[in-house]
């Protein structure tokens, strides 16, 4: 996985705490974006974790977001 520093290996559970947190980080911002965002947020978050797998995939592959 691309990081900041350089590029490192993860392993599945580490790719998922790391989906988790980000899960929980999108939903903890919810309520600052207030009521009339709540719909388009959960949808973007759902789509997220449709995509789950498939980020996995290309994590696993090396290969790029911009490049798939």
């Amino acid at each position: 996985m691309r990081g900041y520093f350089g590029t490192e290996e993860i392993s599945r559970e580490e790719f998922e705490l790391i989906f988790k947190g980000a899960e929980q980080m999108h939903i903890s911002y919810m309520q600052v974006y207030g009521p009339y965002a709540v719909d388009s947020l959960w949808k973007i978050l759902k789509f997220g974790i449709e995509q789950k797998n498939k980020l996995w995939e290309i994590i696993k592959r090396g290969e790029e977001f911009g490049r798939v």
